[in-house]
């Protein structure tokens, strides 16, 4: 059947609001879809205090347990923004994984977000997000984190349980967990809360 004129129209507007996928006709994907590209960089065990009962950053990072600097933050950055698939649509956003990152040295936190700096002048990463502990957050590395363009704070919560902490070797308590998501969300942070089901001492009555 002939296409008609105002199908033609509708079809137009749809193509301006969204974008086709791998340039294969008749796949349409509007832009509200496309889901948010975080590209992570893991620095394991740094800034940790206490080494948990389930973790093992060696083996779930491949990486070796070494601190990590600002060359290799852009080299992962240089690598990620290159590849085929990165698409600034998506927000790109840099995430620090795998340890405590306001447990570092205030001065490696700097040098460590200061390596994002220039990727994010150019327009290529929108955001940073770190990974921390609860217990883990004073004013001055808040001040560090909101100047060098981190908008999100993910918390290793991992149970609101005292003992079921205490088991797991968190040196952390359920208390220091709501005190530090009230304290990120007054300093006009985003927050995610890291929780981990069947640690040692968990049950379905915990």
């Amino acid at each position: 059947m002939p296409e008609r004129a105002g199908d033609c129209t509708r079809r137009g507007k749809q193509q301006k609001r969204g974008r086709t996928k791998g340039g294969k006709a008749g796949l349409f994907i509007p832009e509200r879809s496309l889901k948010p590209l975080i590209i992570p960089i893991f620095i394991p065990h740094e800034g940790c205090p206490h080494r948990c009962v389930f973790c093992e950053q060696r083996t779930i990072t491949a990486q070796k347990e070494e601190r990590i600097g600002p060359d290799h933050v852009a080299s992962v950055l240089k690598q990620a923004t290159a590849s085929a698939r990165f698409d600034v649509k998506r927000k790109p956003e840099v995430a620090f994984y795998g340890g405590t990152f306001t447990g570092l040295q205030k001065r490696q936190m700097v040098r460590l977000l200061k390596a994002v700096e220039p990727f994010m002048d150019q327009g290529l990463i929108q955001s940073i997000r770190v990974s921390t502990r609860p217990d883990a957050l004073d004013e001055d590395r808040l001040a560090i984190l909101k100047t060098h363009g981190v908008r999100t704070v993910e918390l290793g919560v991992q149970s609101m349980n005292n003992e079921v902490l205490a088991y797991s070797k968190r040196g952390h308590t359920a208390r220091d967990s709501v005190e530090a998501v009230q304290t990120l969300k007054t300093a006009g942070f985003g927050v995610g809360v890291q929780l981990m089901p069947g640690l040692p001492g968990d049950s379905k009555d915990v």
